[in-house]
């Protein structure tokens, strides 16, 4: 019996170990919702302001800043939402989810989502290649600060890729349909 309770308590000490990394991983995995962080590529502070409900509002001296620090507060709030709606729209699901994920990346390299964004690209006025190349680049100055990723990615292997303004616009093909 003595055996018994002192291996039920090593479990029980585990499992609050176990407990206690997944609390501490999952906390730094969330966005820094306060104080300040220094960010190259911005022409001039920009200030984000989340209300009760954590919805950001972003304050800047230039739409080029402001779209550079909602892409880097999506990525922040959304990273692994993001990375899955790139690979639908680009036709590699099955890369994360398997065989399962095949019959939609046909369809979707099929529809061709990814070479339309491609496409569109090259026909935008500069401005807009402008606004979506800032929020890449804020996309991609929060994956540059080596974030610790949320828990979806450590559970899959997936490793989020530089983002792109090509991403940006095929990630909107739904609201095309």
């Amino acid at each position: 019996m003595r055996r018994f309770l002192r291996i039920s308590g090593y479990l029980a000490a585990l499992l609050a170990a176990l407990a206690a990394g997944a609390y501490v991983y999952v906390r730094q995995s969330l966005p820094q919702t306060e104080g300040e962080i220094r960010l190259a590529g911005l022409t001039a502070p920009v200030e984000v302001l989340r209300d009760r409900y954590g919805i950001p509002h972003i304050f800047a001296a230039s739409p080029e800043d402001a779209s550079f620090a909602l892409g880097f507060v999506h990525a922040q709030d959304r990273l692994w939402q993001m990375e899955m709606s790139r690979r639908v729209a680009a036709g590699r699901l099955a890369e994360v989810v398997g065989a399962g994920g095949l019959e939609t990346d046909r369809f979707l390299r099929t529809l061709g989502v990814r070479r339309a964004a491609q496409a569109n690209l090259r026909v935008l006025d500069a401005e807009t290649v402008r606004m979506l190349e800032a929020y890449a680049a804020g996309v991609n100055a929060f994956l540059a600060a080596d974030p610790v990723l949320p828990p979806e990615f450590w559970l899959t292997g997936v490793r989020p890729e530089p983002w792109s303004p090509v991403d940006s616009i095929s990630r909107s093909w739904r609201a095309k349909l």
